[in-house]
């Protein structure tokens, strides 16, 4: 089952030191950069996310692929 957050979660957990904007964050949401879902007035983000890397090879260990 797939776990959402809201961008103000992923704003405090995906961050150390200064976050980006939550405009910013809503910007990649409507843009497709992260993979998030509006529900009523709120992006719902997927908590996957905060477990990749962004570098693929280092996602493959992580997961142990």
């Amino acid at each position: 089952m797939t776990r959402w957050i809201t961008a103000q979660e992923y704003q405090r957990l995906a961050f150390v030191g200064k976050p980006p904007h939550l405009n910013t964050i809503w910007r990649w949401c409507k843009n497709g950069d992260l993979p998030a879902k509006k529900q009523g007035g709120t992006w719902l983000i997927n908590a996957r996310v905060l477990e990749e890397t962004g570098n693929p090879l280092a996602d493959m260990l992580v997961k142990g692929r």
